[in-house]
């Protein structure tokens, strides 16, 4: 195993590095490069090499099968060009509420140990003397600081998995495939049926219908351990022997599009596939004589309070309390003026306002930045994010209503109400 390249990991980890590190196969230029992403030296995704797609669906089969029975419904501006568009998919299907943080870190953490498990085959093959690519791996690593999935959404601690314990993991799996005599077998690679009488003959007629069914070149070692929920180091070394006396072969499968999984919503159509289950998530689109603000806090306190400021003054206002949901709930709701928390739980104002502004519908939805902080730095940095204005806290009403009435066009019941409150405010 590369020691220098599991030093780099470990560093990484150390040094609370936020990034993606790319390993690229020299000897072999056909393979897409592997990326694995870090966020604050914990690993956050990883792909790249072989079946960057099929990993995905494979993992959505396993821990999600319920998407799958119908066409996933995504933004129209998903971006499939991005270096984590499969990132940025399941964390889609999370903030439009398809998917329970549970499953999204499970299917996160089996990713990343399939792609370490990857990297650490084909660096032993390519390293090992008097193999076909001779006594050098190839493989060559470059750092990219800063950079992490469009999309990326933090996990809640009760659910993370330390880097160090997924390394180890990763580690123990590859030892294990070792001391099982499987180095020169690729778990990407698919067993077809070579001499079918002779595997009917050495098995009973149940088993070998099962094969028959598995066994056709299309599945990949992977893929046959998923559907039939065992681990793939015993449904390989099930089958090695047959591979061993010739009854068996292994093939390349193509890697699996999750483009076709899903369907481009029309502009008339709502973009949730789902009915929302809480308050917060139930935005509907708002009516054409009233502007929908909206306000994402994670404090129920102060949306409360917003809120009734708001719906005293002739706004319809939403409530978001989940600043992970917050991204798909404003999407849903389309709304005219945004407040917007800085300092939350798992996230902040920062990354929610920087995934809105990729959205093309929200581009030009003003987003105030509610913070107790009120430092150069900070507003600066509120600003690179593309946030409009920025309001310390704790909030006024009249400075609330002035900022509404600022950024919204006026109409004559709005702008009359809003007369009235303000002098009595003042008053």
């Amino acid at each position: 195993m590369n020691e220098d390249f599991l030093k780099e990991i470990q560093d990484c980890i150390t040094n609370n590095e936020t990034g993606r590190l790319e390993i690229r196969n020299l000897k072999n230029q056909q393979d897409n490069p592997w990326s694995i992403y870090f966020a604050l030296g914990r690993f956050i995704w990883a792909n790249g090499g072989k079946h960057s797609g099929k990993r995905v669906y494979r993992q959505l089969k396993k821990h999600a099968p319920a998407l799958l029975k119908s066409k996933l419904e995504i933004s129209q501006d998903f971006n499939w060009q991005s270096p984590s568009a499969n990132y940025d998919l399941l964390a889609e299907l999370f903030h439009r509420e398809n998917m329970e943080m549970k499953q999204l870190s499970n299917i996160h953490n089996e990713i990343t140990l399939e792609v370490l498990f990857d990297i650490f085959q084909t660096f032993d093959l390519q390293n090992q003397a008097g193999s076909e690519y001779g006594e050098n791996s190839g493989l060559q690593w470059e750092w990219f600081s800063k950079i992490r999935p469009e999309q990326y959404t933090p996990v809640p601690p009760e659910l993370d998995i330390s880097s160090e314990t997924l390394l180890q993991k990763a580690q123990q799996q590859w030892k294990k495939w070792q001391q099982a005599n499987l180095s020169q077998c690729l778990p990407n690679q698919a067993p077809v049926m070579k001499d079918a009488e002779k595997i009917r003959q050495a098995t009973a007629a149940k088993t070998f219908n099962n094969l028959k069914r598995l066994l056709t070149g299309k599945r990949t070692l992977r893929d046959i351990a998923v559907d039939t929920k065992r681990d793939v180091l015993a449904v390989t070394q099930a089958l090695w022997g047959y591979y061993q006396k010739g009854w068996l072969a292994f093939q390349e499968v193509p890697d699996f599009d999750l483009a076709t999984l899903v369907r481009q919503p029309s502009k008339s159509t709502p973009t949730a596939s789902v009915t929302p289950s809480t308050p917060e998530a139930s935005a509907t689109p708002h009516k054409k004589n009233k502007f929908l603000v909206a306000c994402v806090d994670d404090s129920p306190q102060v949306t409360q309070t917003m809120e009734q400021i708001l719906q005293e003054n002739g706004y319809e206002c939403i409530s978001i309390n989940d600043p992970l949901r917050a991204s798909a709930t404003l999407l849903k709701a389309k709304p005219d003026l945004i407040f917007l928390d800085l300092i939350m739980p798992n996230t902040n104002g920062y990354e929610i306002c920087s995934q809105l502004r990729r959205v093309s519908s929200l581009q030009e939805v003003p987003i105030i930045i509610l913070t107790g902080k009120d430092g150069f730095i900070d507003r600066m940095r509120a600003k690179m994010v593309g946030s409009t204005y920025y309001l310390s806290k704790p909030v006024e009403r009249n400075a609330i209503l002035e900022t509404v009435h600022k950024y919204l066009p006026n109409n004559s019941s709005t702008q009359s109400e809003f007369s009235s409150n303000i002098s009595s405010a003042q008053a």
